[in-house]
């Protein structure tokens, strides 16, 4: 059964974006420009099935309350997902099995990762320093966000994942965090009621995170299945203040 990503519908469309352009690997990279002086930038990455498109219009109202916030949204490339019967879609990465999150692609994470640090590094030479840069991302993209982001060099100001986990979770603390993010803050949103990444796995991803000395938090939304809502994104909007500074 194909994952279908559930996206918050309370919103009306972005007016203002800027396409940045293509990378090898992204099929696309949508940028909305800062209202005011850039001093911050949001790299957020949509789920399995999904584009920038997607999350433009809700992320770009963080901007009223943070005109200084810049926000870089991928699209990922489309390609076979082995669970959904070779089906093509935007992914991240292959997924092998839904029933698994250890049966993941890790080439194809591997890439994206890269892609993402990419970005990251883009947004530092365009002057912002790194601990004000803030990635994240729903679902696959979550995952994806904090396997990208706690591997940085460059220390970043924080990390949020919405119904996501942490990929290869059994080995990642000791073999892939970098000390330079092993005191980020992470923030996980998770819905109790997620019936496509289950509460646990967002529940484990906290326990990890918080056990290796990460400063995890774990929200939790009661009832709330494998999308977003309001009280989501504003807990999301106060995470990203503070990292700011406002």
């Amino acid at each position: 059964k194909p994952i279908l990503v559930v996206r918050s519908r309370w919103f009306g469309k972005a007016k203002h974006s800027q396409m940045t352009g293509k990378s090898s690997l992204f099929s696309a990279l949508t940028a909305v420009d800062a209202p005011g002086q850039h001093v911050a930038t949001l790299v957020f990455m949509h789920g399995l099935g999904d584009t920038a498109d997607g999350w433009k219009s809700q992320l770009k109202l963080l901007q009223s309350s943070k005109p200084g916030l810049r926000i870089v949204l991928p699209t990922a490339p489309v390609r076979p997902v082995t669970a959904n019967g070779g089906m093509r879609m935007t992914s991240w990465h292959d997924i092998r099995s839904f029933a698994s999150i250890a049966s993941e692609d890790m080439k194809g994470l591997e890439e994206s990762s890269a892609a993402v640090q990419e970005v990251i590094n883009q947004e530092i030479q365009r002057g912002v320093p790194s601990k004000n840069i803030i990635v994240g991302g729903f679902s696959q993209g979550a995952a994806l966000a904090m396997y990208a982001g706690l591997q940085m060099s460059s220390p970043l100001g924080g990390i949020i994942s919405m119904s996501g986990y942490l990929p290869h979770y059994e080995t990642f603390m000791q073999s892939k965090l970098s000390a330079s993010n092993a005191r980020t803050p992470v923030m996980l949103c998770h819905g109790s009621a997620d019936p496509i990444v289950p509460y646990r796995a967002g529940q484990l991803t906290y326990e990890i995170l918080h056990g290796g000395g990460v400063p995890a938090e774990m929200k939790t939304y009661p009832g709330l299945g494998h999308s977003a809502d309001p009280h989501e994104l504003n807990d999301v909007a106060k995470f990203v203040s503070k990292i700011m500074g406002q």
